[in-house]
Formats: structure tokens, C-alpha cells, sequence
């Protein structure tokens, strides 16, 4: 058997082994080929380029097509500080797919984490123009984009009566890619 490890940490493993919090044979059989990678709020332009790997890995697994960024999408990506890194940005594209309805990702569909206050406006777009139902209350904190992508799903297969392929159109969906969201929140 062959085997090759790749693990990645922003821990100061050195220091953790002088500690005693890491161990030291694990550390060194771990460090064959160290590499740095800065993270991504230091390479701007290395996060338009992931989020176009991203746009298109989302896109293939939907079933659906664009054909980019906008140029205001793309500001907005190399503008940002990118706290989270890569899982960020990897959420927030994933969140561009579901809700964009043309060829091209703009910036209103980019909800940044600090954002997470979902626009309304961009969820009933997804749904075909209707309002999301919810169990929030007004006054009540903002639901996480999950529960809104989630109840969107329900509705849209209550108003269907259960037609994956009629929910999936209505959605702005291909039908893997609502199934591969039906499975996501266990409606499958």
C-alpha cells in the first residue's frame, strides 16, 4: 500500500510540540515537505480564481450553467478579508449557485458570513418570486441561509405535490441538484 498523507493546520505546531501539546513523532513524520500558504485575504486574486473553480464545480453538480462572475461579483471577492478562508469562500459560491437565475453570478447574490441577514429579495427570486415561508417571528434574529434554502425546497415541492422534476424548475434547479439538496437536509 502507498499512502500519502496532506494535512494542513493555522496551528504554530512547532511551538505545540515544545509545549508537549502535539507530539513530536507525529509532527515530524507529518513534516516531510512543509509548505506556507498565506491565507487567502493576502492573495485577492487567488480568490477569484478558486471561486471560478468553485462556480463551476456547484454548476456541474446542479446541472446548471454560467458563465462567470460579474465584474461587481469579482470586486466584491477581492475586496473582501476572507475570515473564514477557503471555507468562506467555498460557502459563498455554493450560496451564488442556488440563488443566481442567470448565465452570470452578480453581487447580489454574494452574502458574505457578517451578512448573514438573508436579503429576502434574493430568496424569493429562487423561487420563482413567492415568499419563503417560515416559523420566524417578527423581531425574531435572522433564520441561517440553510433553514430559508431548506423551507424554499418544501414549499416548492408542497406547491408540486411532491414532483421533484416541477419543484427542481420551479427552484431554477436542475433535478440532481435538488435532489443533491434534498439529501443535504433530509427530505430524501
Amino acid at each position: 500500500m502507498n499512502v500519502r498523507f496532506i494535512a494542513a493546520t493555522n496551528a504554530d505546531l512547532p511551538r505545540r510540540v515544545r509545549e508537549g501539546r502535539f507530539r513530536s513523532d507525529l509532527y515530524h513524520r507529518l513534516r516531510v515537505i512543509p509548505l506556507h500558504l498565506p491565507p487567502l485575504r493576502e492573495r485577492e486574486e487567488d480568490a477569484v480564481l478558486i471561486a471560478d473553480v468553485f462556480l463551476q464545480r456547484f454548476a456541474h453538480e446542479s446541472g446548471r450553467q454560467f458563465r462567470g462572475f460579474s465584474p461587481e461579483a469579482i470586486t466584491r471577492l477581492r475586496q473582501h478579508s476572507w475570515p473564514g478562508n477557503i471555507r468562506e469562500l467555498r460557502n459563498l459560491v455554493e450560496r451564488a449557485c442556488v440563488l443566481s437565475d442567470g448565465e452570470w453570478v452578480d453581487e447580489t447574490c454574494l452574502f458574505f458570513d457578517e451578512e448573514d441577514e438573508f436579503a429576502p429579495a434574493a430568496m424569493q427570486a429562487a423561487v420563482g418570486g413567492e415568499s419563503v415561508p417560515s416559523s420566524r417571528t417578527p423581531g425574531s434574529s435572522p433564520l441561517p441561509l440553510r433553514n430559508l434554502e431548506r423551507d424554499a425546497i418544501e414549499q416548492a415541492l408542497r406547491e408540486t405535490g411532491g414532483n421533484q422534476v416541477k419543484a427542481a424548475t420551479r427552484l431554477g434547479l436542475g433535478r440532481d441538484a435538488l435532489r443533491y439538496r434534498m439529501k443535504k437536509y433530509g427530505l430524501l
